[in-house]
C-alpha cells in the first residue's frame, strides 16, 4: 500500500483523506520550493532503488528457484 511507498516528510506528505489537508500539504509544497526539490529527489531514489526492473526479475527468479529447489528433492 501506500505507507510502504512514501515515507512521510521524505519523498512524500501523508495525509488523511481529507480536503483541508490535502489543500493544505499541496499549499506547502507549492510556496516550498527546497521541500518540494527535497521530497522529489528522494522519491525518485525510492522508486529507483525499490522498484527497480532488474532487481524485481532477480528476486523473482531466487523466490521460484527456491521453490524448486525444495521440491525437487
Amino acid at each position: 500500500g501506500m505507507t510502504s511507498i512514501i515515507i512521510d516528510h521524505f519523498n512524500g506528505l501523508m495525509v488523511n483523506p481529507a480536503e483541508d489537508e490535502f489543500f493544505n500539504a499541496i499549499k506547502r509544497l507549492i510556496e516550498n520550493s527546497a521541500l518540494r526539490t527535497e521530497m522529489a529527489a528522494n522519491a525518485f531514489l525510492t522508486v529507483k532503488s525499490g522498484f527497480n526492473k532488474r532487481l524485481w526479475a532477480e528476486r523473482w527468479i531466487s523466490v521460484v528457484n527456491e521453490v524448486l529447489n525444495r521440491y525437487s528433492s
